[in-house]
């Protein structure tokens, strides 16, 4: 639930004109909510020897969550223009 309000509070502060550098905080936001959550599977993965696998799982999320805010800021953005 605290991703999606996260998403939403990017597209309200692209509708609202909130600098561009809000897409990073919110980026940095969602991709700690998904660690925090994920913490005890990445911890048993690395002690299982799958640090290399956990360590391109944790990048990819975090480009997951900048594209999801991008997007959301940007649809946010379009609306306010419109």
């Amino acid at each position: 639930m605290l991703a999606y309000l996260t998403i939403l509070m990017t597209s309200i502060a692209g509708l609202a004109g909130a600098p561009v550098w809000t897409i990073a905080v919110t980026a940095i936001m969602l991709s700690s909510v998904s660690i925090v959550r994920h913490r005890q599977l990445y911890q048993r993965g690395r002690e299982l020897g799958f640090a290399g696998q956990v360590d391109e799982t944790i990048v990819k999320t975090a480009l997951n969550a900048s594209v999801a805010t991008a997007l959301a800021y940007g649809l946010g953005w379009v609306l306010r223009v419109l």
